[in-house]
C-alpha cells in the first residue's frame, strides 16, 4: 500500500472552524487505497485537541501525529515562533524516520519547508512536494514583518532552495502559480496549482421555507462574511460599507460577520460608534454549520488588503460560494476578479472607495434577477473544483513519477 505523509499545522475536520481541505482529500486518498498520515498540531480554529505533548489519534482511518505546540493568531508572536520552530524540529526528525511514497510539506508557516529540505538532503526515496499556501517571504516583506536586509536575503535564498530541490511546487491558486512562474521562471515546469475545493456534498443542506421566511423577516437580505478578523482580512471595510449602504438602500438588509480574531473587539467598537443596528457579530462557528448560513444569504463577502501579494491569495470562501451556489462580492484585483468577470458569478468592488462600492452593492441588492443568474453560475463552477477531482491531482503526480 502506498503512503502519503503530510506535514501541516492546521488539520481540521468539519467539526472545526478552519479549512477542511486536507480532511476531505484524505478520505478520497484512503478510498483509492492509500495510507494517509499527518504530522500536525492543535489550532484554535480546528477541532484537534491534545492534553499530552505528543499523541497519536485516528479519525476515519487518517493517522494524526499531534505535537502539542499550537500556532494561532491569538498567541503572542514570540510564543508562536517558539512553537513553530519546535514543531518543525520534531516534524523533521519524524519524517526522516517514516516511510512514504509522497511527502507534502504545506506552508505557511514558512518554516514548514524545513522538513522538506531535510528529507530532500537525507532521504532519497519518495516524492517531495512543497505546498505554497502563502507566498513568503514576499508577504512578510509587504506587511513590514521582515525589514532587515540580511534576513530578507536569507529568506529569499531559503525560498529558492524549496523551489529548486522539491520534486513539485504546489500553489493553491492560479494567481500564486503565475506569480511564482514570473519571479522564478527556472522552476516553471515543476509549479502546479492544486486549488481549494468545492464540497457540494457538505453544502447539500436545504433550508425549510418557513425557516427561511423567519430569517428574512428578521434580517432581510443577508450579506455574510465568514472568516478571520485580523489586519489581513480588512473587515473594517465591510462595516464602513454597511454604514454607507444604509444611507442609500431603502429595503431591509443585514450584514452578518461570522468568525474571530485579534481585531474583533476593535471591530465591534467601530460598529457601536457607527450605531449599526443591521450588522451582527456571531463569533466562530464550525465548518459543518457554514452551509446553513450561506444558504440563507444573498451574497458571500471576501476582503483582504490591497497589497500586491494579496491579489494572488486562495481563500476557501470563494469555493464555498461555489458550493452553496451564491454570488461572491470581493475586493481583490487579481485572478479572483478576472474569474468572476469571466464566469459572472459575483462582483468586484474597490477596497479604497467605500462610497462608490456602496452604490454598486446597493444596485446588486436591488437586482434579484442578476443575483439569481450569478447564483446559478456560481454553482455550475463548483463542478470544476469538486473535492474528488482536486484530491486526485496529487495522485497523478505520483503516477507521473512512477511512469
Amino acid at each position: 500500500m502506498k503512503k502519503i505523509l503530510v506535514v501541516y499545522n492546521y488539520f481540521s475536520t468539519n467539526n472545526g472552524s478552519y479549512s477542511n481541505r486536507y480532511y476531505e482529500f484524505s478520505k478520497v486518498w484512503i478510498e483509492k487505497g492509500y495510507e494517509v498520515e499527518f504530522i500536525t498540531s492543535p489550532y484554535f480554529k480546528s477541532d484537534i485537541e491534545s492534553i499530552k505533548f505528543f499523541e497519536v489519534q485516528y479519525i476515519e482511518g487518517i493517522k494524526l501525529n499531534v505535537i502539542n505546540l499550537p500556532d494561532g493568531g491569538n498567541k503572542p508572536l514570540y510564543k508562536r515562533l517558539i512553537n513553530s520552530f519546535g514543531f518543525v524540529l520534531i516534524a523533521s526528525i519524524m519524517t526522516l524516520l517514516k516511510k512514504y511514497d509522497l511527502l507534502i510539506c504545506s506552508s505557511g508557516p514558512f518554516t514548514l519547508g524545513i522538513p522538506n529540505l531535510i528529507n530532500i538532503l537525507f532521504k532519497k526515496n519518495g516524492i517531495k512536494i512543497f505546498e505554497v499556501r502563502d507566498i513568503w517571504p514576499q508577504s512578510g516583506i509587504e506587511f513590514g514583518l521582515i525589514k532587515n536586509k540580511i534576513i530578507i536575503q536569507i529568506s529569499r535564498f531559503y525560498e529558492k532552495l524549496q523551489y529548486k530541490f522539491s520534486d513539485y511546487v504546489v500553489t493553491l491558486s492560479v494567481g500564486q502559480e503565475e506569480y511564482l512562474k514570473k519571479n522564478h521562471p527556472a522552476f516553471s515546469n515543476k509549479i502546479h496549482t492544486i486549488s481549494q475545493i468545492s464540497n457540494t456534498e457538505l453544502f447539500k443542506i436545504k433550508v425549510d421555507e418557513k425557516l427561511r421566511k423567519k430569517y428574512y423577516t428578521k434580517y432581510g437580505k443577508i450579506l455574510i462574511y465568514i472568516g478571520g478578523l485580523g489586519t489581513i482580512h480588512n473587515v473594517s471595510y465591510w462595516i464602513k460599507l454597511c454604514n454607507e449602504i444604509n444611507t442609500i438602500y431603502k429595503e431591509k438588509f443585514s450584514m452578518i460577520i461570522i468568525g474571530d480574531g485579534p481585531d474583533r473587539k476593535k471591530l465591534e467598537k467601530l460598529k457601536e460608534s457607527l450605531r449599526l443596528k443591521n450588522l451582527f457579530f456571531f463569533g466562530q462557528i464550525t465548518k459543518s454549520k457554514i452551509p446553513f448560513w450561506l444558504n440563507l444569504s444573498y451574497a458571500n463577502l471576501f476582503s483582504t488588503t490591497d497589497m500586491p501579494i494579496q491579489q494572488t491569495c486562495a481563500p476557501n470562501k470563494v469555493f464555498d460560494s461555489f458550493s452553496a451556489g451564491i454570488p461572491l462580492i470581493q475586493t481583490t484585483n487579481g485572478w479572483i476578479k478576472n474569474y468572476l468577470k469571466k464566469t459572472n458569478c459575483g462582483i468586484s468592488i474597490d477596497i479604497n472607495d467605500v462610497k462608490k462600492s456602496s452604490v454598486l452593492v446597493s444596485q446588486f441588492l436591488n437586482d434579484d434577477k442578476k443575483r439569481n443568474i450569478q447564483s446559478k453560475n456560481s454553482f455550475l463552477n463548483s463542478k470544476k473544483y469538486e473535492k474528488n477531482l482536486i484530491a486526485q491531482k496529487y495522485l497523478k503526480l505520483i503516477d507521473n513519477e512512477n511512469s
